[in-house]
């Protein structure tokens, strides 16, 4: 006869075993996990900002005829603004051009260790809506 109490114990220890392997691996690939996650915030901002009410967008400053907006509601310090510039300058968009909607996040993992930026340049269309957007992630 089986006994109820060894056969559950053996099932909480293999659901533990697989469940730490993944958790191993997590730790072992934090940078391919957190670009993963990123991705994964980042899609649903680019699907969400062109929903967002303008009432909402957190105007940061402007940069030639950029708008540069933060896509959280915190209060940025003033260095946040320059950071943002900063990375308009490293990537294609070009302000002195066209005017453009540009959304702008920065994380870092909780080690401190690995930091994410996230930039996007969008262009409304006449009808106000955004025509297209490049977005631009920045790793380091």
């Amino acid at each position: 006869m089986v006994n109820p109490a060894k056969s559950t114990k053996s099932i909480k220890k293999a659901g533990t075993a697989s469940g730490t392997l993944f958790f191993n691996w997590l730790r072992k690939n934090y940078i391919l996990s957190a670009s993963i996650l990123f991705f994964i915030v980042i899609a649903s901002i680019s699907a969400g900002v062109s929903y967002m009410p303008a009432n909402q967008l957190n105007l940061v400053s402007n940069y030639k005829l950029c708008e540069i907006y933060s896509l959280s509601q915190d209060k940025k310090p003033p260095s946040f603004a320059t950071r943002a510039e900063q990375m308009l300058k490293k990537t294609t968009i070009d302000c002195s051009q066209e005017k453009q909607d540009v959304f702008y996040i920065e994380r870092r993992t909780e080690n401190e260790r690995f930091k994410v930026m996230f930039i996007a340049a969008c262009i409304k269309s006449a009808n106000k809506t955004y025509q297209y957007c490049n977005n631009f992630k920045i790793t380091g």
